[in-house]
């Protein structure tokens, strides 16, 4: 982000120049490049602003999994309904940052596949399993077959993220 910006405050500072030169095709790379630089600067910054994790030492398993819901409806503008009580109070910090990256994934997943329609998140424990549930209302996909996160990173750092506590993702 840091050398995105130094980039930018050089390119400005060539902007006279070439103005003063009448050089109008540069003008035209120049406004495209400023573009492409300015959007990635915004992007880095989205980027890195998501990945700080709320204090989830001082959050139930299901607030944690609450706030990544109402994170996405207000980035997004659609409603997820969402049902995660009943979920065990002293779940580790690691369990509880699981809990909250896969229903952020998730939930990017159920937008960007299926608009966003029938999103629904649902947490759950039977006394010995802690089961999440994500779905939403899109065609789906053939899971059968299929090796779980070749077209992407999404599924796989799901997977990966849940098998590294002794879970296991089901599609």
């Amino acid at each position: 982000a840091q050398l995105i910006s130094l980039a930018l405050l050089r390119l400005d500072a060539l902007h006279p120049k070439l103005q003063e030169q009448g050089a109008q095709p540069q003008l035209g790379d120049y406004e495209t490049i400023r573009g492409a630089l300015s959007d990635s600067l915004t992007e880095i910054r989205n980027l890195a602003a998501g990945l700080a994790l709320p204090e989830l030492d001082a959050l139930s398993p299901g607030d944690a999994i609450r706030i990544a819901v109402s994170g996405h409806e207000r980035r997004t503008r659609t409603v997820v309904k969402c049902q995660a009580d009943g979920l065990p109070l002293d779940l580790s910090i690691p369990l509880k940052a699981c809990l909250y990256r896969v229903v952020q994934e998730a939930l990017s997943n159920a937008f960007r596949h299926a608009g966003g329609a029938g999103q629904t998140v649902r947490g759950c424990y039977d006394g010995a399993v802690v089961r999440l549930v994500v779905s939403d209302d899109g065609p789906g996909f053939p899971a059968e077959g299929k090796e779980l996160g070749n077209d992407g990173l999404g599924l796989k750092g799901m997977r990966d993220r849940i098998a590294s506590l002794g879970g296991s993702l089901e599609i």
